[in-house]
């Protein structure tokens, strides 16, 4: 979806796109606006067409441990170049990583993330 627009003085976001394209959008945006506090369960998948011919798979991921924003960038980083899917975004707010891909590739990135969400250094 290309055409999303915040409004920050009434809190909301005013988009463009196919009726797939803003059910996609008000899904994940149900995951990420909670109130900030303990991680959140895993909220499951959704899935969208790409193409005539492919659909990706989003899913968010919560982090259990206390990650500061930069231990939350060099995860997606991690991700990014690791299993090499492009559209993976932190919400800090709520220590989650939301993540496109294909179904392999979520399931890499799953791996991966138990494997990085570890308790940071001090």
């Amino acid at each position: 979806m290309q055409r999303v627009f915040p409004y920050n003085s009434l809190k909301l976001l005013v988009a463009r796109g196919s009726a797939e394209q803003i059910a996609v959008a008000d899904w994940l945006i149900t995951q990420l606006d909670r109130p900030p506090g303990p991680p959140v369960q895993d909220a499951g998948t959704r899935d969208i067409r790409v193409s005539n011919t492919m659909v990706n798979t989003i899913r968010v991921f919560y982090l259990t441990h206390d990650q500061s924003p930069q231990d939350i960038q060099a995860i997606v980083n991690q991700l990014r170049d690791n299993v090499k899917v492009q559209r993976a975004y932190p919400y800090h707010a709520q220590r989650a990583i939301a993540v496109r891909g294909t179904v392999d590739q979520i399931a890499a990135v799953q791996q991966l993330v138990k494997q990085l969400d570890q308790p940071p250094s001090r």
